[in-house]
């Protein structure tokens, strides 16, 4: 029903800006463009019914499914709110996604058992080329400098097995291995 009004409604448009235009002596053609799909549904409710599509997206094995299912939950979440050129510009992005549907945990989870690699869950995020490498060097001159600081005498290298017991003498704790009678409490006999 809003549909066609819509439709009625961008026609009558049309014709005025004719109309005027022919008026003012211009010949220059006017554009009106009105959307092909109207819903009276809350933003709320937008959100709703796409975490229900993400929730489907999760269970199915097709690549292609989970290409359809984001680009429907793209439509209802931001299609009334961007230009038909965005759109189908988000549109075709989905579709030359080669990894989709994947929480940042996960893909931690996946680099860290090998099931992908750090560039695979690079581009899966959406970083730019090269980010790897950057990264990669930054993580290994922080590593150096960590290491240089310990063999500086600036952090503790070594490994105390007695530091649990000194700890505990230090601030008056018994450090007897053999405590005695464990038990807690008095027993209560039941007849």
């Amino acid at each position: 029903m809003l549909s066609y009004v819509g439709l009625e409604l961008e026609t009558m448009e049309r014709m005025i800006a004719r109309i005027w235009t022919t008026y003012e002596g211009n010949s220059k053609e006017v554009t009106v463009i009105y959307p092909k799909q109207y819903s009276i549904k809350s933003d709320d409710e937008k959100l709703e019914e796409a975490e229900k599509l993400k929730k489907l997206q999760h269970d199915a094995p097709s690549m292609l499914y989970k290409k359809e299912i984001a680009k429907q939950i793209a439509k209802v979440t931001l299609g009334h709110k961007v230009t038909s050129t965005i759109l189908k510009k988000i549109l075709s992005e989905i579709d030359a996604a080669e990894i989709l549907d994947v929480t940042p945990d996960i893909l931690a989870k996946d680099v860290e058992i090998g099931l992908v690699s750090a560039e695979d869950a690079s581009l899966a995020r959406g970083y730019p080329d090269g980010s790897v490498k950057k990264a990669q060097k930054e993580h290994a001159d922080r590593l150096a400098r960590i290491s240089k600081s310990q063999e500086d005498g600036n952090g503790d290298t070594t490994v105390n097995p007695n530091a649990g017991k000194e700890s505990k003498e230090a601030v008056g704790g018994d450090t007897d291995p053999d405590l005695g009678d464990k038990t807690r409490g008095k027993e209560n006999k039941v007849d």
